[in-house]
């Protein structure tokens, strides 16, 4: 039998943390709503996830340590045994597909630019249907759609009031 943890979390953040930017980080990558992030950074302690193998909760964990926020490992003792499963279980995925996706990456982490694989084909794609307008005699004049008017509209009707009988924003009523 072995010993599962839990997951808290209760809104702490790395020192230096930006809390709307690793707030916003969480939010996207666990796709939750503005409730669920509200609940999230309310500042009560909230169970995150339940009966983990450590494995897996040390990998929750960095998670959010990357996006600069702190959460408990909580050892709850030993886990209920598994039920043996009917299926063969899928085989477990290289640590390289395993880890949590990253922020977006133009090239790979190495440096070297990327390559098009030899071994696939470009999509064919039917052109036939295009043309170019024939002849030389045009330009991309030809191509100007032309800006839509600005409509200006029309203020004849309002009146500047003079300075001593402007109103006060702050008290709602006008000096005098």
């Amino acid at each position: 039998m072995t010993t599962s943890y839990d997951i808290h979390f209760s809104g702490d953040l790395r020192p230096g943390a930006d809390p709307a930017v690793a707030r916003a980080r969480i939010q996207g990558l666990f796709k939750l709503s503005d409730e669920a992030a509200a609940r999230l950074f309310s500042g009560r302690t909230v169970a995150l996830k339940r009966g983990l193998d450590l494995a897996r909760a040390e990998r929750l964990r960095q998670v959010f340590l990357e996006v600069g926020a702190l959460v408990r490992l909580v050892e709850q003792g030993p886990a209920a045994p598994q039920p043996p499963l009917t299926t063969a279980a899928p085989p477990p995925l290289p640590a390289a597909r395993a880890a949590p996706p990253r922020e977006w990456d133009l090239a790979p982490p190495d440096g070297r630019p990327l390559e098009p694989d030899p071994g696939l084909a470009p999509p064919a794609v039917d052109i036939s249907h295009l043309s170019l307008m024939p002849g030389q005699d045009w330009s991309l004049a030809d191509c100007d759609q032309g800006a839509e008017p600005v409509v200006v509209p029309d203020i004849r009707h309002l009146r500047m009031l003079p300075p001593e009988s402007r109103v006060d924003p702050y008290s709602g009523a006008g000096q005098v």
